[in-house]
């Protein structure tokens, strides 16, 4: 149902109408034409209304169309045949549009005893014609046109209210509406409501940002000889490390959610950091590591948000370290590395594909608590489609790019020489 109050009506002509049309939208005020998405966020349909004294008999809508039944009128041709005019919100004025014509059509609006019927309209807003007459940023209203464009209602029966006119199945109506004599002949005394328009605005949200993200190693050597290195404590540094650092160029804040990143959920330390052999161009491949997750709502937990402040940037450090209890060859990320051998260190391939899928403009604070009333309007978490929409996870997630100078990534050497001690595991040989 509309969320508009309608205004009285006032008749143009002294036949009282047996139908009432009007326009009506659903509850997002105003309609959204996101030509960034190719699609409308909300909904606007053509609602009638049968008069209590009217015949209570099924009624069949004839409109411009494509010449068959239909379920929905594309909004575009509504206003290119002048049914619909799209007004300009500013100064009041109506658009220019070229008229074109259309192929009758037809649709089973009402049925009998009903006092109600509805047509929804359908938006194509990656078709030239919404490109080439809405501008982003604009505000536009929707109403019918006082007189032009075909619009008839028939009862289904194939009458007009007159008991001479011979019984006809639906279908028939429709065939019988294809051409413009009978197009425009008798029909049921019909009203458009003229008030109120809808308001519309366009938007095109800006692609996905690309985040700048730096791989640093701690030092160009990773010692391998875990009985040689100093005894740690709380606050001492892990005797090699790799940094991620991300930085994201825009001049505003941007929120993203971790839950389902690598940064959050990984399976290896491969999923952010990549390590090849220098000599022999192999991949280093890490322990895996056991990931339970639990039965997650749709939406993101508030404490997987995390809001990126202009200037400021994201650093994560990832230690490399010795397997269980400090020795060797039981599942460290160092227990896979040759003394001696020189590797390379490159993003990982995992972090760099997925990015954040979840992201968008706006302090963290004030986009959660805009979620919180979105969910007391009943579009919140449980309307997946509607959050998705909002949060970017339907036109692509940020994408991160190396930092310029730093495409070839972090060389260093395992070890301070080859044949170096191990610790009580022995010698690490190359396999």
């Amino acid at each position: 149902m509309s969320s508009h109050k309608t205004k009285p009506l006032e008749l143009a002509e002294e036949e009282e109408p047996d139908i009432i049309v009007r326009l009506s939208s659903g509850p997002i005020n105003p309609f959204t034409l996101n030509l960034g998405q190719g699609r409308a966020q909300g909904y606007v349909q053509i609602e009638l209304e049968r008069q209590p004294a009217a015949r209570q008999e099924a009624v069949t809508l004839v409109l411009d169309g494509n010449g068959q039944d239909i379920t929905t009128l594309d909004a575009a041709v509504a206003v290119q045949s002048g049914l619909l005019e799209l007004v300009d919100a500013e100064s009041g004025e109506p658009i220019s549009i070229p008229r074109k014509d259309f192929l009758p059509s037809s649709a089973s609006i009402m049925a009998t005893g009903r006092r109600h019927g509805s047509c929804l309209l359908s938006w194509d807003l990656q078709s030239l014609f919404w490109r080439s007459h809405v501008q982003v940023g604009h505000g536009y209203l929707l109403r019918f046109s006082p007189t032009d464009g075909l619009l008839r209602c028939l009862y289904s029966n194939g009458s007009s209210g007159d008991d001479q006119v011979p019984t006809a199945t639906t279908t028939a109506v429709a065939a019988a509406a294809a051409t413009h004599s009978q197009a425009t002949g008798p029909s049921l005394p019909v009203h458009r409501a003229l008030h109120p328009p809808i308001p519309l605005r366009v938007i095109a949200p800006a692609p996905p940002p690309t985040f700048t993200l730096s791989l640093t190693a701690s030092s160009t050597t990773c010692p391998l000889n875990p009985s040689s290195s100093p005894t740690p404590t709380p606050t001492s540094p892990p005797p090699f490390s790799f940094t991620l650092t991300l930085t994201s160029p825009s001049p505003s804040p941007i929120t993203v959610s971790l839950r389902n990143t690598c940064f959050q959920t990984r399976t290896s330390l491969s999923d952010l950091i990549s390590i090849h052999d220098l000599q022999t161009a192999q991949p280093v491949k890490f322990p895996k590591i056991l990931v339970c997750s639990p039965a997650q709502p749709p939406f993101p937990p508030a404490s997987s948000f995390y809001e990126f402040t202009p200037g400021e940037p994201y650093v994560r450090t990832y230690p490399l370290r010795w397997g269980k209890g400090g020795k060797a060859g039981r599942g460290g990320e160092l227990d896979r590395l040759v003394p001696g051998r020189k590797y390379i260190a490159t993003p990982g391939k995992r972090m760099m594909s997925m990015g954040f899928g979840v992201w968008r403009v706006g302090t963290k604070e004030e986009l959660l608590r805009e979620e919180e009333e979105h969910a007391r309007r009943g579009e919140g978490e449980g309307k997946t489609k509607k959050w998705r929409e909002r949060w970017g996870a339907e036109r692509g997630g940020v994408r991160f790019v190396q930092r310029v100078g730093e495409e070839e990534g972090v060389v260093f050497t395992a070890g301070d020489g080859e044949g170096e001690e191990q610790g009580e595991g022995g010698a690490l040989r190359e396999e």
